[in-house]
């Protein structure tokens, strides 16, 4: 009986890998990127990546795949800041300041996918799930002056991320675009002082082109 049962298992594993497909799908393009305050711009960026999907069936599947941006956002806050003068002296300045602070950022999601197919070409998905990654090279720009520093040693601004992602894409004769939104849910000290409080959320609405790599067939 025992060995029945693994022939099944086996035999059900074997139709369902033949079933199912795995697809590369490199993609390029910009972002847009804002933290979790009211009044403050978007500022934009550019995103590139791999996406990596395994199709059980032509309707439902897995998405993932790894991504590398810059996110760059605006900060404003009142109170002090520091601006240089000559040489490295300078004087304080009240008011309102613009914080631009940028960093590099890979990140991995892991997201469930659900397919329809509009034509014989034409394919249409929607995808959702959680991601990590790590961020790195943080760097920060005062406009009440004139300076940028990168902060990610001293100020322990490298840290890991992690949030949800949405994807929306469509596929035609093996082109894809796609508009992706994620959220921060990894709140971030500010080592620079600009605020008392945590680092508010970031987050982030990208539009993507690409190719996608057929590695099997349905």
């Amino acid at each position: 009986m025992k060995r029945v049962f693994l022939a099944i298992l086996a035999l059900s594993l074997g139709c369902l890998g033949a079933k199912a497909q795995w697809s590369l799908n490199p993609e390029a393009g910009l972002s847009l990127n804002v933290a979790d305050v009211s009044g403050v711009p978007c500022l934009p960026s550019w995103k590139v990546g791999v996406g990596v999907d395994y199709d059980f069936t032509p309707r439902w599947g897995i998405s993932s795949g790894l991504y590398f941006t810059e996110r760059r956002i605006n900060e404003s806050y009142s109170g002090y800041g520091y601006i240089y003068g000559d040489g490295h002296y300078g004087s304080y300045s009240d008011g309102l300041a613009t914080v631009v602070s940028s960093g590099l950022s890979f990140y991995f999601p892991l997201m469930g996918k659900v397919s329809k197919t509009l034509s014989e070409d034409v394919r249409l998905s929607f995808a959702a799930g959680p991601y990590v990654g790590y961020c790195f090279n943080q760097g920060i720009r005062n406009h009440m002056g004139n300076w940028k520093e990168g902060v990610f040693t001293e100020q322990e601004t490298h840290y890991f991320d992690g949030g949800v992602m949405a994807r929306l894409g469509i596929e035609a004769k093996r082109w894809t675009m796609a508009l992706s939104y994620e959220a921060d849910l990894v709140k971030r000290k500010n080592g620079w002082g600009l605020r008392s409080s945590e680092v508010d959320p970031i987050h982030s609405l990208s539009l993507t082109v690409g190719y996608k790599f057929y590695l099997g067939k349905n």
